[in-house]
């Protein structure tokens, strides 16, 4: 299945007008696939597992009438690369501050849910210079709160 915004279906009308498919490679050599679009403070979006950037297609439009949107694929999802390693909240956080890093954003705030709350969370707390805002939701957080 194709994950840029030229290749997936059903996206709010003029949506590719304002975003665009990016992809970076980390100081690991991870190849990370992002859409980004908007202008203003960035603002990092990190989907649920197994979704990708497109999760958030329906709320990018306004967001981005206020700020730089990076919706991401995390590393093993959607236009992502899939490697046999790496997949802990930790290694995932690092990832997003390298992708930020590659995007030109210094200080960012972030989004997630589910599986992106995890990796939100571990950002924040590895980043907290960089990170100006989190918001997260619907998830566990291990060790506090109860499976």
């Amino acid at each position: 299945m194709p994950f840029t915004v030229t290749d997936v279906p059903h996206l709010p009308a003029g949506f590719a007008d304002t975003f665009t498919s990016k992809t970076v490679t980390t100081s690991e050599g991870l190849t990370l696939h992002a859409v980004v679009g908007g202008s203003g403070p960035a603002l990092l979006l990190l989907p649920a597992w197994p979704q990708f950037w497109y999760h958030w297609r329906l709320v990018m439009p306004a967001l981005a009438e206020h700020f730089t949107v990076v919706a991401a694929d995390l590393r093993g999802l959607g236009g992502s690369d899939k490697p046999a390693t790496g997949y802990t909240p930790v290694t995932l956080a690092a990832d997003m501050a390298d992708l930020m890093t590659a995007l030109g954003h210094d200080r960012f705030a972030v989004a997630g849910y589910d599986l992106g709350m995890n990796v939100a969370q571990g950002l924040a707390a590895s980043h907290r210079d960089r990170v100006t805002r989190l918001v997260v939701g619907e998830s566990v957080l291990p060790g506090l709160s109860p499976s």
